[in-house]
């Protein structure tokens, strides 16, 4: 997922511990399984929550993209905090990321004790190395 979703390699990829997440978020945050199917649902004239209708529609991909198995985070406006930051597990950074961006992350996970891992790519394989000390 790299390629579509981290800019190229450029980007990051935050891994979290699901039990702690759910756990750390308010109330209000929900997870959906993604569903894939050759159409999207149609919305018809109802009685139904409005919101209940949307994250329907937001639920549903292409099965084209089924190799995902995603997740979706639905949540109010704005951001989304969390109460404690032990829920994330590892941070994994893109071959491609700039140093000015790596350096920003590492110096900010420090403190938290949190695993930062460097990608490095070989012809077709992705390994992630330890952060060096």
């Amino acid at each position: 997922m790299w390629a579509h979703y981290a800019n190229q390699f450029t980007g990051f990829c935050v891994a979290y511990s699901l039990a702690r997440l759910l756990k750390a978020l308010g109330d209000n945050i929900s997870f959906v399984r993604m569903y894939y199917e050759e159409t999207v649902p149609t919305v018809h004239r109802t009685s139904k929550d409005p919101s209940q209708l949307a994250k329907m529609v937001l639920s549903y991909k292409n099965y084209r993209w089924l190799y995902e198995r995603e997740w979706r985070m639905f949540a109010g406006l704005g951001k989304v905090y969390y109460r404690d930051t032990k829920c994330v597990t590892k941070v994994y950074l893109g071959s491609r990321i700039s140093e000015t961006d790596r350096g920003k992350i590492e110096r900010a996970l420090g403190p938290l004790d949190i695993v930062v891992k460097p990608m490095t790519i070989d012809k077709y394989f992705i390994t992630f190395e330890d952060q060096a000390d």
